[in-house]
């Protein structure tokens, strides 16, 4: 998540759950993705 900041984009929320945590972002050219990175035993 931090490098799709350093590219120029930004990150929503990070909630947080028992098997990871994920966001939603938008690249410097608004196209929007999704996040996910488990924890670790949920990879």
């Amino acid at each position: 998540m931090t490098r799709v900041l350093e590219l120029g984009g930004t990150v929503g929320e990070m909630p947080e759950a028992r098997s990871g945590r994920g966001c939603a972002c938008t690249d410097d050219q608004g196209t929007e993705i999704s996040i996910w990175e488990p924890l670790p035993g949920y990879d």
